[in-house]
């Protein structure tokens, strides 16, 4: 191609509609008729268009796509930086706190730490992780989920299980977190896994069609290493959290002894794709769809929460980080839970029987208790088990179906939220 024609706009515009119109899965859940597009900003371009008018119609082609995996870089005629343009919504956390203020907020979460008895923070082996412990419980940092040595990592994960090993539950903290690789999320997951499980599963687009994509690929996670902890586990997120953070968060939320807090991760899981038009101007998109291990795919929504908490300025000021003390709360709760009564217990519900509720009922279990959430038997059942003749059997024992939990959720609705048997 001449160098007249890879600086031609009209052609730079064609190719860069091309790919997302062949390689972008999203735009009916984002909400976008890309043929439309083409309508609307097409006609703006000619041969005479300039760099700075090309760069612009092609950033409002984009925007509503509202897709932080949507960039455009490009250097422009007669000017010395490049020009970067994402095509996203800032996260609420970022409004909430400055870069200054993050950095912040997690010197307040280490001072909250410290007056909950955690002593010796410190880094690992891999720079990506950063723990410390009290007597009872353990505190992860996840800072990103790449370029990190294999051997470093699986050196610092043998050293915190070692020490972890005997502790009451793990607090892992993926708040702002920008991502990495897949690789990376389930060596991290694979030593807190009970059992071999579905982590998630993936597929490609490759062509224009609602069909064209790659066989859907099944991921999984399984116990690794010498030592796994599978004691209670909370995660905190935040709508900061992004890419292969939000597939960590969506793969060990899988998990029975996991309680996800904070708020919904950001929304996009895809690698990013990565092209260059004629003229050399870099641009970036989504081109893969993830599923739950119950096939739900959360792009442009994110990871949910099973407690919604956030964090807010004032924390800074007050000295105290709420998602820690409300995580110690939690972990504390569920490692009571099982002892006290199995039918508050989300590990119990997932591989509970007929005869393992009966049993329960028979040794004193309260089928109307309500953990510190509110949430009583029958939604843990409706929501964890598959069988439908467990929340029969809870009702006909006396469950209340219209209980509300303090968000104002019934067992219903816990059901439709993460029951994958449409029975339920």
């Amino acid at each position: 191609m001449k160098l007249t024609e890879k600086r031609n706009p009209e052609s730079n515009f064609e190719r860069l509609w091309r790919t997302f119109h062949r390689r972008y899965p999203f735009f009916g859940l984002r909400g976008v008729d890309w043929k439309r597009q083409y309508e609307i900003h097409r006609p703006r371009v000619t041969g005479q268009t300039t760099d700075k008018e090309l760069f612009n119609i092609l950033c409002e082609m984009l925007r509503p796509l509202n897709d932080g995996h949507v960039e455009l870089r490009a250097k422009l005629a007669g000017e010395r930086k490049k020009r970067l343009f994402c095509a996203e919504t800032k996260p609420r956390f970022w409004r909430e706190f400055t870069r200054r203020e993050i950095r912040q907020l997690f010197k307040t979460t280490r001072i909250t730490l410290a007056a909950n008895g955690f002593r010796n923070f410190q880094k690992s082996e891999a720079w990506i992780l950063q723990y410390c412990r009290s007597q009872a419980y353990g505190y992860i940092r996840i800072l990103e989920l790449e370029d990190v040595k294999k051997r470093c990592l699986t050196t610092a994960l043998d050293t915190i299980a070692k020490d972890f090993r005997d502790l009451n539950g793990i607090i892992i903290d993926i708040r702002d977190n920008p991502g990495g690789d897949d690789s990376t999320v389930l060596a991290i997951i694979n030593r807190f896994c009970d059992r071999k499980r579905v982590a998630f599963y993936r597929k490609t687009k490759t062509g224009p069609g609602d069909s064209d994509f790659t066989k859907l690929r099944t991921w999984h996670m399984e116990p690794q290493g010498d030592a796994q902890f599978t004691g209670p586990v909370v995660l905190l997120t935040c709508d900061s959290v992004f890419s292969g953070a939000e597939v960590f968060a969506l793969a060990i939320g899988q998990l029975p002894h996991t309680t996800i807090m904070g708020e919904h991760t950001n929304g996009i899981f895809s690698y990013q794709l990565e092209k260059r038009l004629p003229n050399g101007w870099e641009y970036r998109l989504s081109h893969q769809m993830y599923f739950s291990a119950d096939m739900i795919c959360y792009e442009g929504k994110g990871v949910p929460p099973d407690i919604e908490i956030v964090n807010k300025k004032s924390d800074i000021e007050n000295g105290v980080d709420p998602m820690i003390v409300s995580a110690l709360i939690c972990s504390l709760c569920s490692s009571l839970a099982y002892g006290e009564n199995p039918l508050l217990s989300k590990a119990f519900w997932e591989t509970a029987t007929l005869e393992d509720v009966n049993s329960a009922v028979a040794e004193v279990a309260d089928v109307d208790a309500r953990d510190e959430y509110g949430q009583t038997a029958l939604m843990s059942a409706a929501r964890f088990n598959p069988e439908p003749k467990l929340v029969d059997q809870l009702a006909k024992l006396g469950a209340d179906v219209n209980a509300l939990d303090e968000y104002g959720g019934t067992a219903l609705m816990r059901a439709a939220g993460g029951n994958p048997n449409p029975e339920i």
